[in-house]
């Protein structure tokens, strides 16, 4: 939800955590915490050091550690998986940014249609006639292509009100800053 993980992790990345033994905790992991400076919100933040034992993290971005050590036990995660873009509609939804969501939701509509449009609807003209050995194929195909097409829409329509509804306030435990590798990061430039 902010910028201090930048450049590797944008304001509207999604990240996914997975479990992890606090044992195997390193220096350089992205690690997701509960926020010891804001209850009921989470912080996901790079591993900066190990200080007996409390655990001190830092957003890459940030010019300092940050203000309040977690304890090993306090680690529910390590970032996993980065997902580009995919949070910027709930990040919208939760900031009341409804001019900036209907310009977002609108536009994926506008792709969504443009993929699923025939191409003949795109101005592609007629497609050249199959070759005899592969008509039987085409019209095998062709015959699934709406079924394909109204799935694909429906999938895409659930998920978006889905990302939407997680930004409701019922579900406001989402990540309070991404995370990502920056140039001075300890993984990629140990001290």
């Amino acid at each position: 939800m902010t910028g201090s993980m930048e450049p590797a992790i944008q304001t509207g990345d999604l990240v996914v955590s997975r479990p992890i033994d606090p044992a195997e905790l390193r220096p350089g992991q992205v690690i997701l915490v509960n926020d010891p400076d804001h209850p009921g919100r989470l912080r996901l933040h790079r591993l900066h050091a190990v200080d007996g034992a409390e655990l001190l993290t830092k957003g890459d971005a940030n010019p300092a550690v940050d203000s309040s050590p977690v304890l090993r036990s306090d680690v529910l995660g390590i970032g996993a998986l980065r997902v580009p873009w995919i949070g910027i509609p709930i990040q919208q939804a939760r900031d009341g940014d409804a001019v900036a969501l209907a310009s977002t939701t609108l536009g994926l509509i506008a792709v969504i249609a443009i993929a699923l449009a025939s191409p003949t609807a795109r101005g592609t003209g007629n497609p050249p006639e199959p070759r005899p050995e592969l008509r039987d194929r085409r019209r095998s195909r062709d015959a699934r292509t709406p079924r394909l097409r109204s799935h694909t829409a429906a999938c895409v329509a659930a998920l978006t009100v889905a990302a939407v509804a997680a930004a409701s306030p019922a579900h406001a435990a989402a990540f309070s800053a991404h995370t990502q590798c920056g140039r001075r990061c300890p993984r990629h430039h140990p001290t």
